[in-house]
C-alpha cells in the first residue's frame, strides 16, 4: 500500500504495413485529384476558342442572306465540348478526393474498388493508381482494416 504509484505509458503499436500503404494510397489519390483538376485547363481552352469563334465574323459576304454562320455553329460545339470536359474533370477530381478521404478513414471499400476500376481508364497515371488500389484492397490485412468487427476467414 505504501508503494508509489507507477505510471505505465500506453503501448503504442507501430503502424502495420497495410496502414502505411493506406496512408500512401490516400496521398496518391489527393495528388491525382490535383492533376485532374489542373488538366481542366485543356477543356477551358475549348470554351475560350468557342467564344472566339462566336465573336469573330467568319461567314462569307453572301451568307447573310441565308442566315448561316459556320463560326457560330463551330463556336457552340466548342463551348459545349469544353463545358462537358470541365464538368467531367471536376467530377473525377471530386471522386478522387472523396476516395482519398475514404481510404484515410477506412470506410467505403466498395466505392474505393469501383473508383479504382474507373481510374484504370485514365492512362497512364490513373491506370497505375487504379491497379495498385485494386491489388492492395484485395489483401487480407486490408479487408480486416476496413471491417474490424468481423474476423477475416
Amino acid at each position: 500500500m505504501n508503494e508509489p504509484y507507477r505510471y505505465n505509458p500506453p503501448v503504442v503499436m507501430p503502424p502495420s504495413e497495410d496502414e502505411r500503404y493506406l496512408k500512401v494510397l490516400s496521398v496518391c489519390h489527393y495528388v491525382c485529384a490535383g492533376l485532374v483538376a489542373f488538366m481542366m485547363v485543356i477543356p477551358a481552352l475549348y470554351i475560350v476558342l468557342g467564344m472566339m469563334a462566336d465573336s469573330l465574323p467568319m461567314a462569307p459576304p453572301n451568307a447573310a442572306r441565308h442566315g448561316a454562320d459556320p463560326g457560330a455553329m463551330m463556336g457552340g460545339i466548342f463551348i459545349a465540348l469544353g463545358i462537358a470536359g470541365v464538368v467531367l474533370c471536376l467530377g473525377i477530381a471530386a471522386m478522387l478526393v472523396f476516395v482519398g478521404r475514404a481510404l484515410a478513414a477506412r470506410t467505403r471499400s466498395t466505392l474505393i474498388i469501383v473508383s479504382a476500376c474507373v481510374m484504370c481508364l485514365w492512362v497512364p497515371i490513373g491506370t497505375v493508381l487504379g491497379v495498385f488500389t485494386l491489388v492492395l484492397m484485395q489483401r487480407p490485412g486490408m479487408k480486416a482494416l476496413f471491417n474490424p468487427m468481423t474476423p477475416y476467414q
